[in-house]
């Protein structure tokens, strides 16, 4: 308040209180002018200030989009290189098929084509093609894309991708004329992932997956649903911002017969850096939006000089207010913007929940079929399958009270309408004043799930249809063996019938059933070994005794037409190796060897000898890792079949390659991975039309010790006794009565039962008296080994003797116990009998 102001002044006092009213009117509009003067200024500042934060805004808007637009094609090219590295040498067919499957023209319009580029179609011979789709696009470049591969600023990307080790992206490129072109190059390497050098890159490099671009198209979406009015923005791919390089414009200020944006004073310019390259960004707002807005501090100023004092009062509180509100709505505009952009244009589904879902975007709509207002305040365990609700409401939970839980998982979602889709699922937690809300974001990868799963069972299906096939491979042959066997057994027991009374004859005839029931159990043997019914062993292995034991099986595995022939060096080092698996790859060469012949005449060479090899050499063999130079022992298959040409030569460890009929062709390259777990490595030679040889090399065991000998003799046991009660338990009443018969001879009583169960209550009504337990280890019911854990709880030192129809013990780490395999005979029963009762 002014001085006196509200009491009579004093008479003394009334010239100054007239100047001071004839100043007021004055003063009045000296502060109103000054008021205006500092209004206009103010709000001149602000609007200086508000257009820059809107350019500031609408660049990094600009700047999110163009990162989200080349994250969409690296998305692509992701998935690409994903499909090249799992399939080294990649089919035109099979790039077809995946380019086809991503539908381009609705995912991605901008995507004009795809391409993988081997490293030989970018090296100068270019003996190898470009795989580019779709074909219709391709063929604008010329033949095998020749104007692409020839592009420098293409091929600048290519190197600059390899030497980097990840995404390049190119200049616009002269091959298609004026269109604004660009090209994204993704480098394939050999192990999946970048080496760490530029070095190891360039040797590891195997190619490039391709997308090809335009970029005015691939840019069009870069403001979402929230367009900025008056806003020109122009990319481009060069820093001098000529018209050649331009990738992007709005186009509103040449529309208007005006000026590029980059020739404007005022515009701003940052740098992008996009795939290795720099990009200009120019943006700028056009003379007429901000015509409108530049009006209002010259009408501030108008009003200001034809106000009152309250005018000015109110003018400077309403400054003042405004001021404070402009800059909390610039705050919350911005803060809200930035937000909105990146949920509006996210591909994935965003989530922030806790009890119940408290905000879902546009995306999680889609991907859920509920409406953003029907899911919101709904538990979020509506969404997620049954299945999966408990581990994931656990997570939820640990996830909320701080505890250390993996940010990235996969799960079951149910949608609207109850299907189920899979989820790629990030989780995370937002503090939202002093509520801490869980946030997710979620990508549907049903598609990949469903892929896979089709993959895993087409392999499947191929796997059991190669082991179908070595079984009908085998079956024959053996089937051919064992009749001759029975023939032999058959009619030397035709003759003992005969002629009873002459033991000379009688005592050969047995003589001829005994032999042949050993090479029938040899047969066997081998069958079992290769089938892998024994546990894997490394030992001190010799290669031509791996051989010698297979002779019977490779001979009924191959045609009558073929001929096999040996020539084993003697006295060869030996091996660290498994037998059953050394014999699987002797197995798949002969059978592979029998193939290239076919029913025509033709001989399969077996051969084995040792051999030094140096560095080179060593470098020279297929199917190993790093092979150190050395002493190597090898097997040799060669055969006069078909040979095999250059190309298939190439591919034949390739898994399900076969030149056969579909379902075969896993025989090599299970061979393959044999061969490297022992450490050893292939040469292979081959002339269509003459033959293949496969020569197997394995390192020569350090030490030299011999490997382990044949099993020693069996005792004669002809001549020992006993005495007591044995317990005989097998399900096949023939074993059990040649067993009691074998031992009652020997002096013992035998209790006989016909299964594990029955062997059980036998046991314990005469467990007191028993010397010994003979015991099958499979049976119905019960089968040996679980019987004797029984029996052995009832009576912990009762000896016992296990016999079975397969070549080892089901449980090979439990304590040694004397083991017969069938068919044994009496010495062998009785020698066993022995070493179990000491």
């Amino acid at each position: 308040m002014f001085p006196g102001h509200g009491s009579p002044a004093p008479r003394r006092r009334a010239p100054l209180g007239r100047a001071l009213g004839m100043a007021v009117p004055w003063l009045v509009l000296g502060v109103g002018l000054a008021a205006t003067a500092w209004a206009w200024s103010t709000i001149s500042q602000q609007e200086a200030t508000y257009q820059r934060a809107r350019l500031e805004g609408a660049l990094a808007q600009t700047r999110e989009g163009v990162e989200h637009a080349v994250e969409e094609q690296a998305r692509l090219l992701r998935g690409a290189q994903g499909l090249a590295i799992g399939r080294p040498r990649l089919a035109a067919e099979d790039w077809r098929a995946f380019v086809a499957s991503l539908d381009l023209g609705r995912t991605s319009p901008a995507t004009r084509l795809m391409g993988y580029c081997p490293r030989a179609c970018l090296e100068e011979s270019r003996r190898i093609l470009p795989l580019l789709e779709p074909e219709a696009a391709a063929r604008d470049l010329g033949p095998d894309g020749g104007r692409l591969m020839a592009d420098p600023d293409f091929r600048a990307a290519v190197d600059r991708a390899r030497d980097r080790g990840e995404l390049a992206v190119s200049g616009r490129l002269r091959a298609f004329g004026d269109a604004s072109v660009i090209a994204l190059v993704l480098p394939v390497f050999r192990d999946f992932s970048a080496p760490d050098d530029a070095r190891a890159r360039r040797a590891s490099f195997q190619g490039a997956v391709v997308c090809v671009a335009e970029t005015p198209q691939m840019l069009r979406p870069l403001f979402g649903a929230s367009p900025i009015a008056g806003l020109d923005v122009e990319i481009y791919a060069d820093p001098a911002c000529g018209r050649e390089s331009l990738l992007y414009d709005r186009d509103l200020c040449v529309a208007q017969g005006g000026l590029p944006m980059a020739q404007r004073p005022g515009a701003r310019r940052i740098p992008l850096k996009v795939g290795g390259r720099r990009w200009e960004l120019v943006a700028g707002f056009v003379p007429e939006a901000k015509a409108s807005r530049a009006d209002r501090p010259r009408l501030t100023a108008l009003g200001g000089v034809a106000a009152s004092l309250l005018a000015f009062v109110v003018t400077l509180l309403l400054s003042r207010s405004r001021r404070r509100s402009l800059a909390l709505a610039h705050r919350l505009q911005e803060s809200e913007a930035r937000f909105r952009s990146l949920a509006d244009t996210a591909s994935c589904a965003i989530f922030t929940f806790s009890d119940v879902i408290e905000y879902m975007n546009a995306t999680g709509a889609r991907m859920t079929g509920y409406p953003v207002a029907e899911i919101v305040g709904q538990p979020l365990w509506k969404l997620v399958h049954p299945l999966d609700r408990d581990w994931i409401r656990g997570r939820a939970a640990a996830r909320l009270r701080g505890e250390p839980i993996p940010p990235r998982y996969e799960f079951r979602l149910l949608t609207r309408d109850g299907a189920t889709r899979w989820i790629d699922f990030t989780a995370g937690t937002v503090q939202v004043g002093e509520r801490t809300l869980g946030l997710g974001t979620a990508f549907d990868v049903t598609d990949r799930v469903v892929a896979t799963e089709a993959r895993v069972g087409m392999e499947r299906q191929l796997l059991e249809a190669q082991k179908l096939e070595s079984l009908g491979l085998l079956a024959g042959g053996v089937a051919h063996d064992f009749n001759n066997l029975l023939t032999v057994i058959q009619g030397n027991a035709g003759i003992l019938r005969e002629l009873p009374d002459d033991p000379e004859r009688a005592t050969a005839c047995l003589r001829n059933i005994e032999e042949t029931c050993r090479r029938a159990s040899d047969l066997v043997r081998q069958m079992l070994a290769y089938a892998g019914r024994g546990r894997l062993h490394v030992q001190a292995t010799s290669l031509n005794q791996v051989v010698q034991e297979i002779t019977q099986l490779l001979a009924v595995s191959i045609p009558k037409s073929v001929e096999l022939r040996f020539e084993l060096a003697p006295d060869l080092p030996p091996i660290e190796a498994d037998t059953a698996q050394m014999q699987q790859v002797v197995m798949n060469l002969v059978t592979n060897a029998s193939e290239a012949i076919g029913e025509a005449l033709g001989i399969i060479t077996l051969r084995s000898g040792a051999e030094t090899l140096d560095d080179r050499a060593a470098a020279e063999l297929q199917a190993s890792e790093t092979l150190k130079p050395g002493r190597f022992v090898y097997v040799e298959v060669q055969d006069t079949g078909s040979g095999m040409d250059a190309e298939t030569l190439a591919r034949i460890f390739d898994p399900f390659f076969t030149t056969k009929f579909t379902g075969r062709g896993l025989g090599l390259a299970a061979m393959q991975g044999i061969v490297r777990g022992h450490g050893g490595a292939v040469r292979v030679h081959s002339t269509a039309g003459k033959g293949t040889t496969f020569r197997v090399y394995f390192p020569v065991r350090e030490g030299g010790a011999e490997p382990a000998g044949p099993i020693a003799a069996l005792a004669e046991g002809a001549s020992w006794r006993g005495e007591g009660l044995v317990l005989v338990v097998d399900d096949e009443e023939g074993i059990r009565d040649f067993v009691q018969h074998t031992l009652a001879r020997a002096g013992f009583t035998v209790l006989q039962a016909g299964d594990g169960l029955a062997g059980l209550d036998a046991f314990r009504e005469h467990r007191d008296n028993l010397r010994l337990v003979l015991l099958d280890l499979t049976m119905p019911r019960m089968g040996g080994e679980e019987a004797l854990r029984e029996m052995r709880a009832l009576r912990e030192d009762i000896p016992a003797v296990l016999w079975s129809g397969y070549g080892e013990r089901a449980d090979p780490g439990a304590t040694a116990l004397p083991f017969l395999r069938k068919p044994f005979n009496a010495r062998e029963l009785l020698a066993k009998v022995r070493e179990a009762l000491g």
